[in-house]
């Protein structure tokens, strides 16, 4: 590989050229992918959705939740999010209602919009015992407002 943009830069750009960002080719998710297994978050979001859009990488569900779990898990608010609707879907992970809450409330916490949203419609699919597990599981993580 020629130069080596720095990871903030590269993505940074990207974000401001494109808004949300994902592979666009090859060469992209190679760059992504390589600086997403030196723990950019930001990298493994944008490869999370280059797997789930099948942006510059072969359409793969299982591997985008990999990928948004491993950002989701350093903070990454929109990876959280995205990660919510895999598992509220079934989508590229087994379907986890309450896991699903669980990365929502996470998400909404960090200051996604689209997971407030999301926690307002789902409210009802959860019972009072799937909301509790879900606000236990998010405490073990560190949510200080599962309450």
């Amino acid at each position: 590989m020629g130069a080596r943009w720095p990871a903030a830069a590269l993505i940074g750009l990207g974000l401001v050229l494109a808004g949300p960002v994902a592979a666009q080719s090859t060469d992209d998710a190679g760059l992504f992918r390589e600086l997403a297994e030196e723990g950019s978050a930001e990298a493994q979001f944008v490869l999370g959705q280059s797997y789930d859009y099948g942006e510059g990488v072969p359409r793969d569900r299982e591997r985008a939740a990999r990928w948004y779990r491993r950002a989701a898990e350093q903070g990454h608010a929109e990876a959280q999010n995205n990660l919510a609707f895999l598992y509220a879907n079934g989508t590229g992970v087994p379907e986890d209602l309450a896991t699903a809450y669980m990365w929502f409330l996470i998400s909404a916490e960090g200051g996604c919009v689209r997971a407030e949203n999301a926690l307002e419609a789902f409210r009802d699919r959860l019972s009072p015992e799937e909301k509790a597990e879900a606000r236990r599981r998010a405490r073990e993580r560190g949510w200080e407002n599962a309450e």
